[in-house]
């Protein structure tokens, strides 16, 4: 394991109020102030011109030149590499491969970049990488960064075993013993559980849902399995302990026949019956073997024959079913090229489909979901992305859209005024509207849970503050644990992480249950399962 970077050289900056410019064992560059507990990676704008000053002076004066120039000629300097914009001519999408590519290139090395670590725990690890300029503004670079991190997260889980799903797997070993049981029931009884929520947190209910079934399958076969052996065993306790095939009423009361285990190891009465009726017809040990070969001849041909049987209502049954099919297909396809209304009556149409009423209510639904889906591009498209704007800005402008007067929607809704009105523009958008929110408001949540940031943060912050005496006294003054770090975050700093997402913005005219929301999501956040110290991943 890497050595945990740790403050080597610390010098004052002259000008300052007790600033230190820190340089770490790893070559990392900080500034801290001791008075306020401050400290920073980069530095901060109010000592900027002391900090330029005192680095002029630590510079020596350039020799002269040996020959000195003439007066009249006017020498340019050449720029220097870091002064020429050599990124100016990429596109965005060139400049994020560059970047990305850049980090990509640290992994395997000391200064591999941690995907669960904040931007500005890790910017020291690739701030003079020459590649960092591939992008030109901050906020580019922090977007990039928070993208390359989730693809991170996503092979790291893809590369190795899941100590999640292996916890999983034995609670459902412990927990679920019949077949029975439905995953929304043990979700129920179990969302609680720390296996159940390590799994859903990494692999989402879906995983947790696959890796029920598969338990489910398994133990199915399993007590399959049981059930033919304890049937096996069964049938051996008759050959011992019966002689005579007298009626089952009478032979069970066989003396020491129910004691043995193995009777109850065949759980039902009346399976226990029928396995004996089975056992009398085998054929018994006293035959001779003529016979015997006489009587495996005749079970023989009756299996034959039960085969042939089974085969022949198979291949019927599925001649019928082929043609039934055939049949529903001709109809579907009569609905298509007769039915274009949305609202006609069962009445008018049940002769065309032969009075199979679930083919007209499914061909119903499909017309009506067409126009709904027209419907619901109009209203995006006037709406704009803003969930605020109603149907009171919405609805004049899609009337008056020529995709909307030029279509069938005016008649679906009963604009024109012809026929039974089922429906209005008013209900449809009313409908729309309810599901646009839902939609927004589920995408809020996944952005809350895709973000690293306001992940490590905010499960950091459910640490016990007492945790956060591990700093030795040389360093107390320039050296910030991440507890304290995070103690020190408030909501506003989890939503300055946020508000360049799309999916934030779009809540902008609820500010405060947009951050009533962010301060739920940050409440649900577990402890995480250890303390977490800085230090080179």
């Amino acid at each position: 394991m890497d050595e945990p970077d740790k403050p080597k050289d610390k010098v004052p900056i002259p000008g300052t109020d007790g600033w230190l410019r820190v340089t770490t064992t790893h070559g990392h560059v900080f500034y801290a102030q001791k008075k306020t507990k401050r400290s920073e990676w980069t530095m901060p704008e109010e000592i900027r011109p002391a900090v330029l000053a005192w680095e002029a002076s630590l510079e020596p004066a350039p020799k002269k030149m040996r020959t000195e120039a003439p007066e009249d000629e006017v020498t340019t300097p050449e720029p220097s590499p870091v002064e020429a914009d050599e990124f100016a001519h990429l596109s965005f999408e060139e400049g994020k491969v560059l970047f990305m590519d850049m980090l990509t290139s640290l992994n395997g090395t000391p200064r591999e970049v941690n995907p669960i670590a904040p931007w500005d725990r890790e910017l020291p690890k690739f701030v003079h990488e020459r590649a960092y300029r591939a992008l030109p503004t901050l906020e580019d670079r922090q977007d990039v960064f928070n993208e390359w991190c989730k693809h991170r997260l996503r092979e790291k889980r893809a590369r190795k075993p899941s100590a999640s799903q292996d916890a999983f797997r034995a609670l459902l070993r412990a927990q679920v013993a019949s077949t029975r049981t439905t995953f929304a029931a043990f979700r129920d009884a179990f969302q609680h559980d720390p296996a159940y929520q390590a799994m859903v947190r990494d692999h989402a209910e879906a995983g947790a849902a696959s890796l029920f079934d598969a338990w489910l399958s398994e133990l199915k076969q399993r007590k399959l399995q049981q059930a033919e052996a304890a049937e096996q065993d069964f049938l051996a306790l008759l050959t011992e302990k019966i002689s005579s095939k007298d009626e089952w009423a009478v032979a069970k009361k066989t003396p020491g026949l129910a004691t043995d285990p193995r009777y109850d190891a065949v759980g039902s009465a009346t399976r226990r019956a029928e396995l004996y009726q089975a056992w009398c017809r085998r054929p018994s040990q006293r035959l001779s073997k003529e016979e015997r070969q006489a009587q495996a001849l005749e079970n023989r041909g009756a299996q034959v024959r039960r085969e042939h049987a089974k085969h022949a209502r198979h291949a019927h049954s599925a001649r019928s079913d082929a043609l039934e099919e055939q049949y529903e297909t001709d109809l579907r396809q009569r609905l298509v090229d007769t039915v274009r209304d949305p609202w006609m009556a069962w009445e008018d149409a049940k002769h065309l489909v032969d009075g199979r009423r679930a083919l007209f209510d499914e061909h119903m639904e499909h017309l009506r979901g067409k126009r709904r889906d027209l419907l619901a591009k109009l209203f995006a498209k006037h709406a704009q992305d803003a969930l605020q704007t109603g149907g009171d800005v919405i609805l004049p402008l899609v009337r008056a859209d020529p995709a909307y007067i030029e279509s069938a929607l005016p008649r679906f809704v009963g604009d024109t005024h012809q026929g039974q009105q089922h429906t209005t523009l008013e209900a449809e958008f009313d409908a729309w509207d309810q599901w646009r929110h839902a939609q927004a408001r589920r995408e809020f949540q996944d952005m809350l849970r895709e973000n690293a940031f306001v992940d490590f943060w905010g499960r950091l912050q459910k640490r016990d503050k007492s945790e956060a005496d591990t700093i030795d006294e040389d360093d107390e003054g320039t050296m910030v644990s991440l507890l304290d770090m995070a103690s020190q975050l408030d909501i506003q700093a989890m939503e300055s992480v946020l508000k360049m997402d799309k999916r934030y913005k779009v809540f902008a005219h609820v500010p405060e249950q947009r951050t009533a929301w962010v301060r739920a999501y940050l409440q649900s956040l577990s402890v995480p399962k250890r303390a977490v110290r800085l230090r080179n991943e």
